[in-house]
């Protein structure tokens, strides 16, 4: 008698975790369904504000030459009144 309840045991042991683990899988799955949409929405973001960087990168880049360019104009007529 101890026998088989304990071969029934065994046996019952496998499928009554195997009815847990199908719902725990699917919230996993729908855990990481999650993550990997906030995940792509990161990186579109990133990739926005990456391009806004190299803008404003280039923005300066023109003001420092368009700033060099008045300063040399401004050191050519100090030039012209000395002489």
């Amino acid at each position: 008698m101890k026998k088989t309840l304990l071969i029934a045991g065994a046996l019952a042991a496998p499928l009554l975790l195997a009815g847990c683990s199908n719902t725990s899988n699917k919230a996993l799955s729908d855990k990481i369904d999650s993550l990997s949409d906030q995940v792509s929405a990161l990186q579109a973001e990133q990739s926005t504000l990456s391009s806004d960087v190299n803008s404003a990168k280039m923005a300066a880049q023109e003001a420092k030459s368009e700033a060099a360019r008045a300063n040399q104009r401004i050191d050519h007529i100090a030039k012209s009144y000395t002489k």
